[in-house]
């Protein structure tokens, strides 16, 4: 998600050109999560999930609408048992957590990200190494990189930044 930002691996949060402001500073409201899911076209929300970190999740279970009734609801039908606005919602402590211009949430059809193995998973197991320790090494190898192939899949909530 994050990438490094340079040719090498870009990730969406890099990548991405599709990227709406919140409406106030240092904070999400409930109309932003509205506008980010309105920026990725019909067609492409049938797949669409969020992606947040989990205190941007918790901060967002507290919205209701004005019926007082939560935005972000269990769902036990859901894989990962939450839904948003009617889409799954997932978490990943590699994204940012809501600060000031913070990219804190992804939203759309992540087949809008091209990921390509360049190496297969190597896993070596170290036994000499840590023996007097009597412990075992696991190290492992991966090779990927990744670009946005479609900017019209993702969408991403930056905080505005206070003034």
């Amino acid at each position: 998600m994050l990438g490094t930002g340079t040719d090498a691996c870009q990730g969406i949060l890099t990548g991405a050109t599709n990227v709406k402001e919140t409406s106030a500073a240092s904070t999400i409201k409930s109309d932003d999560l509205i506008d980010l899911q309105e920026s990725i076209p019909d067609g492409y929300q049938s797949n669409a999930v969020w992606i947040m970190h989990r205190s941007t999740r918790a901060a967002i279970r507290k919205f209701k609408d004005g019926n007082g009734n939560y935005l972000l609801n269990q769902d036990l039908t859901s894989r990962w048992g939450y839904t948003l606005l009617g889409k799954p919602v997932y978490t990943s402590d590699n994204m940012p957590a809501i600060a000031d211009s913070a990219k804190a949430i992804i939203y759309g059809d992540m087949n809008g990200l091209a990921v390509k193995f360049a190496e297969n998973l190597e896993m070596q197991i170290l036994n000499e190494h840590y023996y007097t320790q009597h412990a075992i090494g696991v190290c492992g190898w991966l090779e990927i990189d990744s670009k946005v192939e479609d900017q019209q899949k993702l969408a991403v909530l930056e905080i505005k930044a206070a003034a």
